[in-house]
């Protein structure tokens, strides 16, 4: 079974850009939707991580080629970013604080290992979409982060990505002000949204900071 990363996505855009990207969303296969598929019996499908054979011991390089199994699991992981489709979808229109009032759809969601990043993008090209937020967490993998994809931004701007260590996370937020500017709004939502996972974690650990302590002490 994979860890679970958990993921939480904003999408501002026209009424009818948000009302197609929710229906996308609460359909069986969403990802094939956004990025769909290619026939595996005729296109050539590079391995997604080509040295991972080599930490087991294989020596033998693999040869990429048309029809060869398990082509689905490396194009899903180059293109979409993750091995299967969301699992656990719930979609509706929310006003984060970071949004300034602004009211957006919100998409809650799990994926196998690692964020849908392919699929972010893919949502953010979409007619009518102006900006993609979206946040994800693997306590497990001891990561967080926040992902920005702008549509009218200069080709610099368009994809903003923030990844933290969650202690790191959780020391940006404790010392900061979630007023003091927008990014650090935005850390402390991104805080906030995965709260539960400290609780799951932590057994003590940041309490223990709070009071000068270590926990390998």
């Amino acid at each position: 079974m994979p860890n679970w990363c958990d993921n939480v996505m904003y999408v501002d855009g026209t009424n009818e850009a948000l009302e197609n990207v929710r229906q996308i969303f609460e359909s069986d296969e969403p990802f094939a939707k956004l990025k769909p598929e290619p026939d595996y019996d005729k296109v050539v499908v590079p391995f997604a991580f080509p040295d991972v054979g080599k930490m087991f011991g294989e020596s033998e390089r693999k040869v990429a080629k048309a029809g060869r199994p398990n082509a689905w699991y490396d194009w899903r992981c180059s293109e979409w970013g993750t091995k299967w489709e969301p699992s656990n979808v719930e979609c509706g229109m929310e006003t984060p604080p970071f949004t300034a009032n602004l009211e957006v759809l919100g998409a809650d969601f799990q994926t196998a290992w690692a964020p849908p990043e392919g699929i972010y993008e893919a949502v953010s090209q979409l007619p009518g979409i102006d900006a993609v937020v979206a946040m994800a967490c693997d306590g497990s993998q001891d990561y967080i982060g926040a992902m920005i994809y702008k549509a009218n931004a200069e080709p610099d701007q368009r994809v903003i990505k923030v990844f933290f260590e969650m202690d790191e996370l959780y020391r940006v937020v404790k010392d900061s002000d979630p007023n003091q500017s927008e990014y650090h709004k935005l850390t402390h939502h991104l805080h906030n949204t995965f709260e539960g996972h400290y609780e799951m974690i932590g057994e003590g650990r940041y309490a223990d900071e709070e009071n000068g302590g270590n926990e390998d002490e």
